[in-house]
């Protein structure tokens, strides 16, 4: 199935989403509308925090998975992310925390918050009252969505 998409197709697909998760990304750097000043201790802590991520994902932990086998089970990029967070926390650099992007209400509560697994007793009543019309209005979408998974899925190989 990859096969019949196009190289220029995929490279401009992978290249897109990269530019679309850069944009994304930068927000993270900024404060009131502009961007952090290295001079700041904010700034200098979210820079340095982003290097050492980097750094951790391209050099440290394949350095580590070479000389440990079971260090192999965690891929660079949660390895990186995972210290780097422990670096910040230990040293209590001013860095941004999802409690400070989502609000600390968010995690009140714990565990405690986070939705049950399962389907809700409502999801079943349209295809107990309907069966045959609600699977012809959900099929189509549903098959549309499963396409542009699976080719999403096959572009980002």
């Amino acid at each position: 199935l990859i096969r019949l998409v196009p190289h220029p197709v995929m490279v401009g697909f992978v290249n897109g989403l990269t530019l679309v998760m850069l944009k994304a990304q930068l927000t993270h750097f900024q404060s009131a509308g502009k961007y952090l000043s290295v001079l700041s201790a904010e700034g200098r802590a979210t820079y340095g925090c982003a290097l050492l991520t980097m750094a951790l994902v391209k050099f440290g932990i394949p350095k580590l998975q070479e000389k440990i086998e079971a260090a192999k089970a965690i891929p660079p990029t949660l390895g990186g992310v995972i210290l780097s967070a422990m670096a910040a926390k230990y040293f209590a650099w001013p860095v941004k925390t999802l409690a400070d992007v989502a609000g600390s209400e968010t995690f009140r509560g714990g565990l405690a918050i986070l939705p049950r697994l399962g389907l809700p007793s409502s999801f079943w009543a349209p295809l107990m009252s309907a069966p045959l019309k609600t699977v012809k209005i959900i099929l189509p979408y549903a098959i549309t969505m499963a396409a542009v998974g699976s080719i999403e899925s096959l572009l980002t190989l």
